[in-house]
C-alpha cells in the first residue's frame, strides 16, 4: 500500500502524539499509587509516598497501637513512716551537760503517736546503721513541726547526722529481749537499756595536746580532768539515771571557763560476759552506783 507524502507525514505525527499520551498516563498512574501489573503478571505498587506512609504508621518496638491505650499508669506509694523524723541539730557552741545531750524532744502528738512518754528510754537509728539510746522529752508545751525532733551536737556526730538529716525514733518498750536478732548497733533495739558497772572516757589526743598547749604546755593530770571535765559534764547528783554511755562515742565536754575537750568512751562495763570476737559497742545508763574512769590520751577515730 503506497502512501504520498503528506498522508506520510500525517501518520507519523498521529503516531508520535499516541506515544506520548501513553507514556503520560503511565507516569500519573504511578505517581497516584495507582497498581500496574508488571512483564511477568505480578501487580507492584509504584507510589514510593505509600511506602512511606506505611512504615510511619507501625509503632516502634513492634508493639500494637493499642498498648499505650490499655496500659495503666503506675502511681507512686508514698510509704508514711512515723518514726521517721528530721533532725534539728543544736549549735556545736552550745553548752550541753549529759543529760541534755542524750536527750531527743519531740512534740506531744508525735510522742503520742508512737506511745512515747516523757523520760522514756528510746533508740535513734542514724546514718551508716549507727544507732545508740537516748531520752525522751516531751514538754506539753512544745512547738514545732510534728515530723522533726531536737537532738544535741554530740549526739548527732556520733550518729552521722546534720541539721535536716533523717533520723528513725524507735521505742524499744518492755518487750524489745523479744525482737529479731540483729548486729552492730542494732543490737541495742533487742535489749532495754540498763544502768552499766562502769565508764571509761579517755582525752582525744589531739584535743588535749591542743588544750595542753593553750595553758602553756604543762601536764593535765587525770584528777584535773576528771574535776574540770567529766564530772560536771555527768552530774550524777543531779541526773543520775538520765546520762547515756556508749562505746565509741565522742563527747565534747566543756569546763567553767568554756574551754572544750574532746572525750571517747573507750570502755562500758555492762555486766555482760564477752567473748574474744565480740566487737559489740555496750551502752547503757549511769548513775551514782557506776563507776567513773578516765583512760589514757587515744587517737581519734573517725
Amino acid at each position: 500500500m503506497k502512501f504520498s507524502g503528506g498522508t506520510l507525514s500525517i501518520l507519523l505525527a498521529a503516531t508520535a502524539v499516541a506515544a506520548s499520551v501513553f507514556q503520560n498516563n503511565a507516569g500519573t498512574t504511578a505517581r497516584n499509587g495507582i497498581q500496574a501489573r508488571s512483564f511477568f503478571g505480578v501487580n507492584k505498587s509504584t507510589s514510593n509516598q505509600a511506602l512511606v506512609n506505611g512504615v510511619s504508621a507501625v509503632p516502634r518496638g513492634g508493639s500494637s497501637s493499642d498498648d499505650s491505650d490499655n496500659s495503666e499508669e503506675e502511681v507512686p506509694v508514698d510509704l508514711y513512716l512515723p518514726g521517721l523524723l528530721g533532725a534539728t541539730v543544736a549549735k556545736k557552741a552550745a553548752f550541753e551537760n549529759g543529760a541534755a545531750d542524750c536527750r531527743i524532744t519531740l512534740t506531744t502528738k508525735k510522742a503520742k503517736e508512737l506511745k512515747i512518754s516523757d523520760g522514756d528510754v528510746v533508740a535513734v537509728i542514724g546514718r551508716r546503721r549507727r544507732a545508740t539510746y537516748a531520752i525522751a522529752s516531751v514538754p506539753s508545751k512544745k512547738k514545732g513541726s510534728n515530723s522533726n525532733c531536737f537532738i544535741s551536737h554530740n549526739l548527732a556526730t556520733n550518729l552521722r547526722i546534720r541539721d535536716g538529716d533523717k533520723l528513725k525514733l524507735v521505742n524499744i518498750g518492755a518487750d524489745a529481749a523479744e525482737k529479731e536478732d540483729r548486729s552492730g548497733d542494732m543490737l541495742l533495739l533487742t535489749k532495754n537499756a540498763e544502768v552499766v558497772v562502769s565508764a571509761t572516757y579517755s582525752p582525744v589526743e589531739d584535743s588535749l595536746n591542743s588544750l595542753i598547749n593553750s595553758e602553756g604546755g604543762d601536764e593535765i593530770e587525770d584528777e584535773e580532768l576528771m574535776e574540770r571535765f567529766v564530772t560536771p559534764y555527768l552530774n550524777i547528783e543531779d541526773d543520775a539515771g538520765s546520762v547515756i554511755v556508749k562505746e565509741g562515742s565522742v563527747i565534747t565536754m566543756k569546763d567553767e571557763n568554756g574551754k572544750s575537750l574532746d572525750f571517747i568512751t573507750s570502755y562500758v562495763d555492762d555486766g555482760e560476759e564477752r567473748s574474744e570476737d565480740d566487737e559489740t559497742r555496750r551502752a547503757g545508763l549511769v548513775d551514782d552506783s557506776t563507776e567513773i574512769v578516765i583512760g589514757g590520751a587515744t587517737p581519734r577515730v573517725e
